[in-house]
Order: structure tokens, then sequence, then C-alpha cells
């Protein structure tokens, strides 16, 4: 089982162009020169960003996702954090309409633990229907949770966790470390 995305999204009216190259390096990266910060554009989506040690930017007009390079190397993960914070404190007048963190998980076949084996389904079809996706969700005070269960041929292919906050949160270092606990504890029960 490895992690394929881990990241925070921002969802708000974000006004693109104060993400200027200027910009992100002097009050979000904390740039110190010893490494350049690349720009990167998605010509698909018409994305751009950028990329500077292990954390890439991703700015849209309605999201800021920010994304560890290697989503298993959790060493830096609390750069999530630091930039998130900065991001909603300088730009505090922007309309946030929510905070997601998401991992996402795909498996390999070999993952046997009780949650996965609780949700394998082998044989649930309804006539020429085939089971895709099955999601749970739970809310708290704070924040929703969704588990959602990906399906391929009967196998669960990958599973993805997303903790949505519907407004504007500080994050501290443990509130990730805390998602991520969770999600390895259910993958691993």
């Amino acid at each position: 089982m490895k992690i394929t995305v881990l990241n925070a999204v921002l969802v708000g009216n974000w006004n693109y162009k104060v993400f200027n190259a200027k910009w992100v390096e002097t009050n979000l990266f904390s740039y110190k020169g010893n490494q350049p910060i690349n720009g990167l554009v998605n010509l698909d989506d018409m994305e751009f960003g950028y990329e500077y040690d292990d954390l890439v930017l991703i700015v849209k007009t309605a999201a800021i996702e920010l994304r560890l390079k290697d989503p298993n190397n959790l060493d830096n993960i609390e750069r999530i954090a630091e930039v998130s914070n900065k991001i909603q404190s300088l730009l505090s007048h922007t309309p946030i309409k929510g905070i997601g963190f998401n991992i996402k998980y795909l498996l390999d076949g070999n993952d046997d633990s009780d949650f996965i084996k609780i949700m394998k389904t082998k044989g649930f079809a309804l006539s020429d229907l085939e089971l895709s996706q099955i999601r749970l969700s739970k809310k708290s005070e704070v924040h929703s949770t969704n588990i959602t269960f990906e399906y391929l041929n009967g196998a669960i292919k990958s599973i993805a966790f997303n903790f949505h906050y519907p407004k504007p949160i500080i994050f501290d270092n443990t509130v990730i470390a805390n998602h991520l606990k969770f999600a390895e504890l259910k993958l691993r029960s």
C-alpha cells in the first residue's frame, strides 16, 4: 500500500494574479536562495503553480492546492500546514468556502486489515451493474470525515480519506498528523 495523494485544498475565490513568483517566493516559501523555485504549468487544465524544495503549490481561481512532491515522504508534512496558514493570514479577506485535507492510498492486493476485509464485496452486483465506489461519512462539530473505496473488477483499488472543514482553520502541526494517524490506524486495524 502506498500513498498516491497527500494534499490540502483551500476552496475559495482566489485572485490568482496575487500568486506571482516574487510574492510566493517572499511570502509563502521563505526562500533562502539555496534551491530554485520552479514554475509549473498544466496545459490540460490551464493551471499554474510552483515547486520549491518538497512542496508543490497549484493556484486556481476556485482553489489552492498544497501537496508534497513525494506523498510517501512525510518528513516535511508540516510544510503543508505552514503554507496554508500563511495564505489564510496574508489573504484574510479572501472568501474561503472550505478546506480539505486528502490522503489517497493505492492498494497492492496484499492488504488484509479487518477494515479492508469488511469492505471487500466479492460478488456484489445487481444484474449487469458492477460496484465501483462506496463512500462512508461522519460529521463532527469541526469537520467531516469521508472515506471513499474505489473498486475495480470487484476488488478494492484505492481508499481515499477526506477531512473537510466548512470554514477556515489554522492548522497546527498536530491536525494533519492526527488525520494521517487516523487513516493509518483504519488501514491497519
